[in-house]
């Protein structure tokens, strides 16, 4: 695996965390406490894509995915299924969109960082303006998206055990603690990577410890077949590919020459986003990352964040062009929720805009 050894770790690690999260109760806690605000169906809809962003960019986009998703279908439930659609475009948005922020907010990021030799700090500095415009960007969409009414239409498709798993509104040691731990974790990660060292490890004990605490709680579902269920194999096999595609694409890559060395920063940079959008949208994020890799080698900050605003926002535009929009997706379709790719296609472009213009034009002001 190489350079992808850290990735792949990740990937058998979070969900089983995210997983864990999800047993021990806290779907139903955050879903209690946003409900308990009497919020209307717009301002509910903004809380969770808020609350999703910043799972994103300091737990990962793969735990904010999978957790947003029972979240966004209890708030839902008894609101119809013009709000159940506007919770599930929220999480695909909330999960993609807030994954820019720090090196191991996305899978991609971690690919990109490593191979080209960005420094944490670097790299935050360079991601920290286009983050922050591609939320707004795309909260102010959602905004005027979300109904601001009640719907009548109940989503009686929502499977009653889901529910009753949500309705836990309890907060014991074993819940309190799994909790703790993932915060903690968060901030270790961001400590850790600022001192160069390595995030993956971190984030394996915090898995350790919160699927510990589900354990140890007694609830149902975080057994060793739970927790090996609960590893994407769609994430798997897409590492798998990135790590044999790095040959083809070292070849590949020497037809492109970095546009950073004929064109200036206001024509190479959003060039740059574009062509990691196109690949991710096409194919993959992670598949795209490994291009990437290869392809800016010794490039810039800035270069970076600009090919990994096209992986990571401008993937929001296919149903398969981020393993985040992938799960929420199967999820959502597993909680009587399903939108088709044709559906998915019709919607997205407008989100993968709101939130890729404003991110490539911060880049171009602060650079």
């Amino acid at each position: 695996l190489g350079p992808l050894a850290g990735t792949m770790l990740l990937v058998l690690v979070l969900p089983p965390l995210a997983a864990a999260l999800e047993v021990l109760g806290w779907a139903g806690i955050v879903a209690g406490v946003i409900q308990r605000a009497r919020l209307s169906v717009r301002t509910e809809v903004l809380a969770a894509y808020g609350l999703w962003t910043v799972v994103s960019a300091t737990l990962t986009l793969d735990v904010a995915a999978v957790v947003a998703v029972p979240v966004g279908l209890r708030l839902a439930a008894r609101r119809g299924r013009e709000a159940a659609a506007s919770q599930v475009f929220g999480a695909i948005l909330g999960a993609n969109v807030g994954s820019l922020l720090f090196p191991f907010s996305n899978l991609t990021n971690l690919v990109l960082v490593a191979a080209t030799g960005t420094t944490f700090a670097a790299y935050v500095g360079a991601a920290w303006w286009p983050q922050v415009l591609a939320i707004a960007g795309t909260a102010l969409l959602l905004a005027v998206r979300a109904r601001a009414t009640v719907q009548d239409e109940p989503l009686k498709d929502f499977p009653e055990d889901a529910r009753a798993a949500l309705d836990r509104s309890d907060a014991p040691r074993w819940t309190l603690l799994g909790g703790l731990a993932a915060a903690a974790g968060a901030v270790a990660a961001i400590i850790v990577g600022l001192a160069g060292g390595d995030v993956a490890v971190v984030f394996a004990v915090t898995a350790a410890v919160v699927v510990t605490s589900a354990v140890a709680s007694g609830r149902p579902g975080v057994g060793a077949s739970d927790v090996l269920r609960s590893i994407p194999p769609v994430a798997v096999a897409v590492v798998l590919f990135a790590a044999v595609a790095v040959g083809p694409a070292s070849g590949l890559a020497s037809l492109f020459p970095s546009p950073q060395a004929s064109l200036s920063p206001i024509m190479a940079l959003p060039l740059i986003a574009l062509i990691g959008g196109a690949l991710a949208a096409t194919v993959n994020n992670l598949p795209a990352a490994a291009f990437g890799a290869i392809w800016l080698h010794g490039a810039s900050p800035d270069a970076v964040v600009a090919y990994l605003i096209g992986t990571n926002l401008l993937a929001i535009a296919t149903p398969h062009g981020s393993v985040a929009t992938m799960l929420v997706r199967r999820l959502a379709s597993r909680g009587g929720f399903e939108t088709s790719a044709l559906e998915h296609l019709t919607t997205a472009w407008l989100p993968t805009l709101a939130a890729g213009g404003p991110a490539i034009l911060a880049l171009l002001i602060v650079h």
